[in-house]
């Protein structure tokens, strides 16, 4: 065994505050019952969602009602007055959540837009979760009123009471049952920051006409009129201002509750990510440039310190440093802040080879470096 002299124990110190570096990063801010960051406006009707905050149906619930047994759709409305905090993020709006289904209807932010992802069935009847794209709403910081009607029609956006977008998708009846859940997803750390002020749901297709008179109610503070509206399922103007309760002022649906706590329903370990976005690609880059002079360190200490051969060096960094990863991501099941991904564990162990492969490269250049600097 070699010597252990002071720059071994130099290095070997360098791993350890290197490793505890990298799990400090990956379970930061180490929270595993993180405080509901949702608040009442206070002065007017509305509540606030701080990123991860989140209200939910106490129980399991059909949103719509089947029309008939042998109906291939479910006519719905959902009527939203939101205002993202900013306008360039991502973030679930409201989702329904069904453990027994991967994915459900949800909302979502995406940037400037604003999606509504459900399963649903094309002209020709074929059956798929598709995405329905209201584009550029939220470049200006202001708030909007976004009506979405769906039924054996097609499937229109309304802003403002104005009908903006048509898209020939009816949808399934698969999507309205579970929990709805407002400011955040039931499977995945999906954070929204923004103010929701009123929220309906109808189990048909509002006309046009409809969806411009309800327009006009709810801007004119006066959400619950519609109380008496044929179809609603749930109407929540959010006047209340105070308390952990959001009352549904008609219809079946339950009223929604504020736990005092933030978590997720279904925590995935190791998840598959449904929907690859441009932001995973920096967190790629991010996992394999943060393990790759981990890699490095190690393959050297194992080199150095412990005198085993080049590849029994880096065979030994990659295992380390994938445990390390495998240590990350188990942890983070448990944080509802943090995401637990498979994708992280592959790119912490590439960049861990990476640097174990390159720790040659990195010697010879130091000993070429100090044959320059001695003297002749």
């Amino acid at each position: 065994m070699p010597p252990q002299t002071q720059e071994l124990k130099i290095l070997r110190f360098v791993c350890v505050a290197f490793w505890v570096g990298l799990m400090v990063l990956g379970l930061w801010p180490f929270n595993f019952f993180p405080r509901n960051r949702v608040e009442w406006l206070g002065d007017s009707n509305g509540i606030h969602f701080d990123w991860h905050g989140q209200m939910y149906t106490d129980a399991q619930s059909k949103l719509v009602a089947p029309q008939s047994a042998a109906s291939a759709t479910d006519s719905f409305s959902i009527e939203i007055w939101l205002k993202p905090d900013k306008a360039y993020s991502w973030g679930t709006v409201l989702s329904v959540y069904d453990p027994a289904r991967p994915e459900s209807l949800r909302m979502n932010q995406s940037l400037t837009d604003l999606v509504l992802r459900g399963e649903f069935r094309d002209q020709s009847g074929r059956l798929g979760f598709k995405p329905v794209w209201i584009t550029r709403i939220f470049e200006n910081p202001q708030a909007r009123f976004v009506t979405i009607t769906s039924g054996p029609q097609g499937t229109t956006v309304y802003l403002e009471g104005v009908r903006e977008h048509f898209i020939q998708y009816a949808p399934a009846g698969n999507n309205f049952s579970g929990r709805l859940l407002v400011g955040h997803s039931g499977s995945e750390n999906s954070a929204w920051a923004g103010t929701v002020r009123g929220l309906a749901i109808y189990d048909r297709a509002l006309t046009a006409d409809e969806v411009l008179q309800h327009y006009g109610t709810w801007n004119g503070n006066r959400g619950n009129e519609l109380a008496q509206t044929a179809g609603v399922v749930a109407l929540f103007p959010f006047d209340e201002r105070a308390g952990d309760l959001v009352h549904n002022h008609a219809g079946p649906m339950p009223d929604l509750v504020i736990p005092t706590r933030f978590y997720i329903f279904h925590r995935r370990f190791l998840a598959d990510p449904v929907r690859l976005q441009k932001s995973d690609i920096l967190d790629a880059v991010i996992n394999i440039l943060g393990f790759i002079p981990f890699g490095l360190l190690l393959s050297l200490y194992f080199s150095r310190a412990i005198g085993l051969s080049r590849y029994q060096s880096i065979a030994w960094a990659i295992v380390v440093g994938g445990m390390t990863s495998f240590s990350i991501e188990f942890l983070q099941a448990y944080l509802p802040t943090r995401d637990s991904s498979y994708l992280d564990l592959i790119n912490n162990i590439l960049g861990t080879t990476l640097g174990a492969i390159a720790t040659e490269r990195v010697s010879l250049a130091a000993r070429f470096l100090k044959r320059s600097n001695s003297p002749t």
